[in-house]
């Protein structure tokens, strides 16, 4: 717990925050990058992050985990991913669902375990790590698969 700024006991009035808490364990981080810059990361690379609220106090981090970005025009009114299909990008329009940070549901347009093409990938160097997938090599994150929902 961060703050408190009610005692026990007081009465809670709608729209009052009553506590702030901070989630445990190690300090994370989640960060936008354009996706021109996306392909200069590697998971394991050193990083140097500020914080808004002491941009004197930079700190090291480590990049653990790179979301690659499937979905085209998420906030449009027609949202679309390329799927790797016999070696093509074929373009498909899905519905979304929830969507958290770094996260989209997809509820329709693709089947689970779907490749999908970022939007870091050409879709040519993605048809071809996607086929040395399938052979067992090819570039690491040049594919993403569709996963089921949760619950």
């Amino acid at each position: 717990m961060i703050e408190r700024p009610v005692e026990p006991g007081t009465l809670a009035q709608p729209g009052r925050v009553l506590l702030t808490l901070a989630a445990g364990g190690p300090l994370r981080v989640q960060a936008a990058v354009d996706e021109k810059h996306v392909r200069r990361l590697a998971v394991g690379q050193r990083a140097r992050a500020v914080a808004d609220a002491d941009p004197a106090q930079p700190f090291e981090a480590v990049v653990d985990w790179i979301a690659p970005a499937a979905v085209r025009d998420p906030d449009g009114p027609e949202p679309w991913v390329l799927v790797l299909r016999d070696g093509r990008a074929v373009r498909v329009p899905v519905k979304l669902g929830l969507r958290g940070v770094g996260q989209v549901e997809l509820t329709d347009g693709v089947s689970e375990g779907a490749l999908l093409i970022p939007q870091t990938e050409k879709a040519g160097h993605a048809a071809r790590a996607g086929r040395a997938a399938r052979d067992g090599g090819g570039r690491r994150g040049a594919t993403a698969r569709a996963a089921a929902a949760p619950g």
